[in-house]
């Protein structure tokens, strides 16, 4: 009887054994998500921000990423725009339109100025800052 019982416990430690090396196996066969990422940020050429239709506008109330996503949705709704990105460091936006001129980056500044968001020739509409996030807020980063 305690023959059996350790031959039995053997069986199922040398089982368990054998279902971790499989299992191991198997995601060690697994592609890694690194590549394909590189692949897709190869895909999106940079914007060429010297570019005469790119305009920049200085954004010195942005405090984090949640704000430029904010920023960025405000932009695309703005007639003749095409694409942007938007630099939460420097707190700067680069934004690609059709035709950039002085009228173009005024409906640009309003936008972002809707969202919350003071530029430099637009204030903030107050009642946007208020509904934004408190990370959004100035100084809401350091609190």
């Amino acid at each position: 009887m305690k023959n059996s019982l350790i031959a039995g416990l053997l069986a199922l430690t040398v089982a368990l054994g054998a279902c971790a090396k499989e299992e191991k196996a198997a995601e060690s066969a697994k592609p890694e998500a690194a590549p394909v990422a590189e692949k897709k940020a190869e895909a999106t050429p940079a914007m060429d921000v010297n570019s005469p239709n790119v305009m920049k506008i200085a954004l010195p109330t942005m405090q984090c990423e949640s704000c430029a996503k904010t920023i960025k949705r405000a932009v695309k709704g703005v007639n003749g725009y095409e694409d942007a990105t938007i630099d939460v460091d420097n707190k700067v936006a680069f934004i690609k339109v059709a035709n950039n001129t002085p009228e173009a980056q005024m409906e640009m500044e309003k936008a972002i100025a809707k969202a919350g968001y003071s530029t430099p020739n637009v204030q903030r509409d107050q009642a946007a800052y208020d509904g934004l996030d408190e990370c959004c807020k100035e100084d809401g980063m350091k609190k």
